[in-house]
This record gives structure tokens, sequence and C-alpha cells, in this order.
């Protein structure tokens, strides 16, 4: 009996170590894919909570049509836990675009990797928290040296937009804590499935994110900037965008926030292991549509 116990819980391992690099390939995609898309569709409308917006309810209708079937809550108390994640999943990605927007797209990248001191101090709170080993403190230490020497060399005016990329990495950390702790099956997971919260990260983060649109009043201009490459952009950050929650929830029942940290904040990490990993299963559809996004988009701004 406990030689079958001890069986079944090594198959669980492999098959947790398998699903492993997948899962962090699938999100390093997304992750390249919205970056580029973000800085590229923010240049062409330059509306940032209608934009944000547009996104937000482009991945709420391609929920309902495409993954209805497997949208799964369980009950009211697990949507208004999980409503906690909303305002700082909102935050995240209003503040991501007025980085990128505001600041070059290294700068963006590198103040990322300050990210995982403040993710390893809040998550030694949690109910299971993350062993500390002496190789992890060395690799934040060569991030933090690396943010500093990155720092040192640039000009005065580079850092116009320091702020939001300051603002957006608190969103982003404070977003992946409360996904981790909602989500691992180690921590106090909720009784929702991935496209559950998918779906609700994008149908709760659009009643804030309205709000403040409309007492910017943006949306009284937004039929001045439509035209051929909006559309394009529009349709490469939502194809990018559908994608990325979904596989951040999947790489979250995994891997606990502060290596993940570490895993996104370098951008050429990101390129090669997500190409190598671009053909994981439960993300082609996805990747495949981003793929053609970059198609066209080229076509576009080409002709």
């Amino acid at each position: 009996m406990a030689g079958s116990t001890v069986d079944a819980n090594a198959d669980a391992r492999r098959s947790a170590d398998l699903e492993l690099g997948p899962a962090v390939g699938s999100w390093m995609i997304c992750s390249v894919g919205m970056m580029i898309f973000n800085k590229g569709a923010i240049g062409v409308f330059p509306l940032e909570c209608t934009l944000t917006g547009l996104q937000m309810a482009f991945t709420v209708l391609a929920m309902l049509v495409f993954c209805f079937r497997s949208i799964h809550i369980g009950s009211a108390r697990d949507v208004l836990r999980w409503s906690l994640v909303a305002p700082f999943f909102t935050g995240m990605l209003l503040t991501s675009i007025l980085a990128l927007k505001n600041a070059p797209m290294t700068l963006v990248i590198v103040f990322r990797s300050l990210s995982p001191v403040l993710a390893l101090a809040i998550e030694r709170f949690y109910p299971n928290p993350l062993a500390i080993t002496p190789a992890m403190l060395w690799a934040i230490a060569v991030m933090i040296a690396g943010t500093g020497l990155y720092a040192s060399t640039m000009e005065r005016d580079s850092f116009v937009g320091i702020q939001w990329v300051l603002l957006n990495m608190v969103f982003a950390v404070g977003d992946r804590l409360l996904q981790r702790l909602m989500l691992a099956k180690d921590q106090h997971p909720v009784d929702i499935s991935k496209t559950g919260v998918t779906l609700l990260n994008n149908a709760l983060g659009m009643l804030p994110l309205l709000v403040m649109a409309g007492y910017l009043d943006l949306l009284k201009v937004i039929f001045h900037f439509i035209d051929v490459g909006f559309i394009v952009s529009c349709f490469c950050f939502c194809s990018c965008f559908f994608c990325a929650p979904q596989a951040i929830a999947r790489l979250q029942r995994r891997v606990q926030q502060s290596p993940w940290c570490l895993c996104i904040s370098g951008p050429q990490g990101d390129a090669g292991l997500g190409c190598c990993c671009c053909c994981y299963c439960y993300c082609y559809c996805c990747c495949f549509c981003c793929c053609c996004s970059c198609c066209c988009c080229c076509c576009c701004y080409c002709c």
C-alpha cells in the first residue's frame, strides 16, 4: 500500500515536471508578443484606457465563444475572493501600456528584474512559503547589479516614464502573488477553472477601467484614430492578450512567484525558450493566431 502511494506521488511529480516547461514556454511567447504589440498599438492608437478596454472585451467575447464549456465557477465566495485580483490585473495592463508609451522598452524590461525582491518578501507569509536557496539569492543579486549598471549608463531624459515602470512592477507583483495564492494546490486555491479565472479577470477588470475612461473623456475621440493600421494592431494585440491569461493560470499552478519573476525578467530568455516551446498543446491555437497576426501586421505596414 505504501509502495503504491510512493509510485503515485512520483508519477504526479513527473507529470508536473513535464508540464512545467511547456507552461513556461507558452507564457514567454505571450509575454514577448504582448510587449511588442503593446508598443506598436499605443503608437497607432494613443488612448490607453480605451485600448486596454478593447483587449478585455475581446478576451471576454472569445472566452464565451470558444471556451464556454470549460468555464467552471464554484461559488459566489470564490468569485468574491478572486475579485481581489481584478484591480491589480487592470492596473498592471494599464500601467504597462503607459510605461511603454513613456519609456523605452529596454527600461521596462530591465527594471522588471527588481520584482523578485518584493515578491520574495511577501511570499514568506504564504501557507507554504518558498524555500530560499543561496543560488536564488545570488541570481537576484546579479540582476540587481545589472539593473544598477544599466541605469548608471542611461541619460536623464530616458527616465521620463520611470514612475509608470515602477508602478507597473507593483501591480504585476500583486497580481501574480494573488493568483499564485488562489491557484496553487498547495496554497489556498479557489474552485474556479483556468478559463473561468481568465473570464473573471477581464469581465471584472473592465468596470474600473470604464469609469476611468469616462472620467478622462477619452471615448469621444476614439473615431478619430480608427484606420487599417489600428485594426491590425488591435488584432495582433488581442490575439496575444487572449492567450496570455490562460498561460499565466497554468503556470501559476506549477511555479512559485519568486522564481517566475526571475524567469520573466529576461527578454532574451523569453524569446529563446518561447520559440522552443511554441507547440504547447494547450495554447497552440492562440500561438498560431499570434503568428498570423504578425504576418498581417508586417504586410500592412510594408504596403
